[in-house]
């Protein structure tokens, strides 16, 4: 079986096991409930929307259904340690929104779990300290058994907020994906949709 083959399959499994297994991913999150001018997405292909265009990707519809504007600052290819050295750019004029998708490289390169989440927690603790709300959207593949509860104890303990699972079912399904990685615009439309349910009981009522 290839990698590729053994990712999909994966990510499948994790897929039915958060289905009839969930867990609440609820905590009191930090510098929520109050209103939102500015918002940034900060994060890897998925942020960047690759294989779709600009309107189409997720941060284009949710800034819509958000009624504020949010800068993409996606990038193909970036790590967790490569979004590090981008902070002191990016909090020199700090957002009150800041959405999170990074991780998936660090699994392909295999930089390990351990350096991963210590590089999600210096970016969850030093976004937080500027009061800026966090949202980290989980894309589950390979993120499996141990890691996905890693992860939702990490965003508990900084309190940021968990999108989980924001790909459940695109995964190998034509109708969701482009490719083996990257959602189509219908995905993009989907994830939209549940980032904002997510994200809505948070927000200034």
């Amino acid at each position: 079986m290839n990698k590729t083959k053994l990712l999909i399959l994966s990510a499948l499994a994790a897929g039915l096991i958060w289905y009839f297994f969930p867990k609440d991913p609820s905590w009191p999150v930090a510098h929520s409930k109050r209103p939102l001018k500015t918002a940034i997405a900060f994060g890897d292909s998925l942020t960047a929307g690759a294989t779709v265009g600009p309107e189409e990707n997720f941060v284009a519809l949710l800034s819509k259904k958000l009624k504020i504007p949010i800068q993409n600052l996606g990038q193909n290819g970036l790590t967790t340690k490569g979004a590090i050295k981008k902070l002191p750019a990016l909090l020199k004029d700090p957002p009150d929104l800041i959405l999170l998708t990074l991780g998936g490289n660090d699994l392909l390169r295999r930089l390990g779990k351990k350096t991963t989440l210590t590089h999600l927690s210096t970016l969850f603790s030093r976004l937080t300290a500027k009061g800026i709300m966090v949202v980290y959207i989980g894309i589950s593949p390979p993120l499996t058994g141990s890691w996905s509860d890693d992860i939702r104890d990490l965003c508990k303990t900084h309190r940021v907020l968990l999108v989980p699972q924001v790909m459940n079912g695109f995964w190998g399904n034509p109708e969701w994906m482009n490719d083996q990685v990257h959602p189509n615009a219908k995905g993009h439309q989907k994830m939209a949709e549940r980032i904002y349910t997510r994200l809505a009981p948070y927000l200034n009522p």
